[in-house]
């Protein structure tokens, strides 16, 4: 009797150690994927801001033709969307009535 309740004294305590240590483990990771994503969307935004007050051709130029193009009466949007190959993204470009960009956003990091 007294052989299982150490056995099962011993599994209680090394099944706390893994779930801890696999907890720990899985923060590290967490934290790591955190930062390196916060850096590319940094980047990423960095990068889109150059385009802030271009034109609707400038976009054209650099990105090609828009996927999808969603006009208003005064604000348009051209959408661009990307597969790579683990994830799909869209960057979304805001143009007033003149085809300026006044604003994008971007679930894309690069």
């Amino acid at each position: 009797m007294f052989k299982y309740l150490k056995v099962i004294f011993h599994f209680k305590y090394y099944l706390i150690i893994f779930l801890t240590l696999t907890l720990v483990g899985c923060n590290a990771v967490k934290k790591q994927v955190n930062e390196r994503l916060g850096d590319s969307t940094a980047r990423e935004n960095a990068f889109l801001e150059q385009f802030i007050n271009a034109t609707a051709d400038d976009i054209v130029d650099k990105f090609g033709k828009p996927d999808k193009i969603e006009p208003s009466s005064e604000i348009s949007y051209y959408i661009y969307e990307f597969d790579n190959s683990f994830m799909k993204c869209e960057r979304r470009f805001k143009l007033n009535e003149k085809n300026i960009v006044i604003g994008f956003t971007s679930s894309c990091a690069d």
